[in-house]
């Protein structure tokens, strides 16, 4: 069994890392290029990145894009505050995912406009739960619509799917199995109905096969529409 850290545990090729983060492909080859974030599982070809830098994709982007905010006129965060929070997060974050390997665990990562990160018991009071965050605010593991290349959740990308760094190579799958999203949409593509899936999968919810087919279509994964 690896000893590496949960959210380490995993490789995402630059396009599946991109669709992930909700991070437009090219900005992830750049900066692995001029070093802004290397990928960490693999900084040769093939160039393959971990889960944490997926999380790490997602801070930097929102940290060093503010003028796509509604605050245009907010400058941008320096490189430095950005390594400030990409070093914490190496070394505290890593350990949140450990509380999230049943799937249902919640693990607060939150960053500010300043750069500063906040983890689990750390977070302010006001910001923690389900409360609305703000424009000064990002939770790195929900939805990430900054851009049309939109994120899913990274821990429940839809109620019946979950992310676990550390089970299945860090891909979605359905909740409760080692069934990936990316197993039921290439069925999917080659034919099979939603139906069929689930005739083959028969411990899975129809549900949940639909699920996985709708995420792997924002994702880019799937080319043809669920009836």
């Amino acid at each position: 069994m690896s000893s590496r850290p949960a959210s380490l545990v995993g490789a995402y090729d630059a396009t599946r890392a991109a669709a992930l983060a909700g991070v437009p492909k090219n900005t992830v080859y750049h900066w692995a290029r001029v070093g802004d974030l290397v990928p960490s599982v693999s900084a040769v070809r093939e160039k393959l990145w971990s889960f944490a830098d997926v999380v790490q994709l997602r801070m930097i982007y929102w940290l060093r894009h503010p003028e796509l905010d509604a605050d245009a006129a907010r400058a941008r965060v320096s490189m430095a505050a950005i390594r400030r929070a990409k070093e914490r997060l190496a070394t505290e974050g890593l350990e949140l995912w450990q509380r999230i390997e049943g799937g249902d665990g919640y693990s607060p990562l939150i960053v500010s406009r300043s750069g500063e990160l906040f983890l689990d018991s750390n977070a302010p009071e006001e910001l923690s739960g389900q409360t609305t965050l703000g424009a000064d605010f990002l939770d790195v593991l929900g939805p990430f619509t900054l851009t049309e290349h939109a994120g899913p959740h990274l821990v429940r990308p839809r109620p019946s799917l979950r992310i676990i760094p550390g089970r299945v190579a860090g891909q979605p799958h359905l909740k409760g199995s080692r069934l990936t999203t990316l197993a039921v949409a290439a069925m999917f593509d080659r034919g099979y109905s939603l139906d069929d899936i689930a005739h083959l999968y028969p411990d899975e919810d129809r549900g949940g096969i639909a699920e996985a087919v709708d995420l792997e279509l924002q994702l880019g994964s799937v080319t043809r529409t669920a009836a």
